[in-house]
């Protein structure tokens, strides 16, 4: 396809598929995404996403990405699941930040899930069986420790090496 890119903040995208400047707006954030919400009050939108093969292909360029599902209903006029990609939501930390300070963060965080997720919806996906998501970066020492207090073992790939 021959395209032209746009990037720029959420309101700023949607006011330009208003206006007719751009004919998508992709965009990735935690849902509901509330231009997307405004963009569906003021106008008739079409959801679109990827089929298989084609969320297959972007997952093996980039696997960060994980398969995704924005549930029917979570905008007024989308009226079926959309499969899509996402990526979840990270924590990142220079790796002479202190151990005891990362630890402490990851446990708040974790441990204070429904807190999380009354502040916006898409923090009900911070939960500790999560880790999981992450296959490439490795985890800081601080956070190590707060998982292996929670019995997760972790595969060597996402423990640093010592330098």
């Amino acid at each position: 396809m021959d395209v032209t890119i746009r990037n720029g903040p959420a309101v700023d995208m949607a006011a330009s598929l208003q206006d007719g400047l751009v004919e998508a707006f992709p965009f990735c954030a935690g849902v509901p995404i509330a231009a997307y919400q405004e963009l569906e009050a003021a106008s008739r939108v079409r959801f679109f996403t990827f089929n298989k093969s084609e969320i297959q292909r972007i997952k093996s360029t980039l696997p960060e990405l994980s398969d995704a599902v924005i549930p029917k209903g979570t905008y007024r006029q989308q009226l079926e699941d959309q499969h899509t990609v996402g990526v979840f939501n990270i924590g990142l930390a220079h790796k002479d930040l202190p151990d005891d300070l990362v630890y402490l963060v990851v446990k708040t965080v974790l441990e204070n899930a429904a807190e999380l997720a009354r502040a916006h919806p898409a923090s009900k996906e911070t939960l500790l069986e999560n880790w999981k998501r992450n296959t490439v970066i490795p985890f800081h020492p601080g956070a190590l420790r707060y998982f292996k207090e929670k019995g997760i073992s972790m595969p060597a790939a996402l423990v640093p090496s010592a330098s």
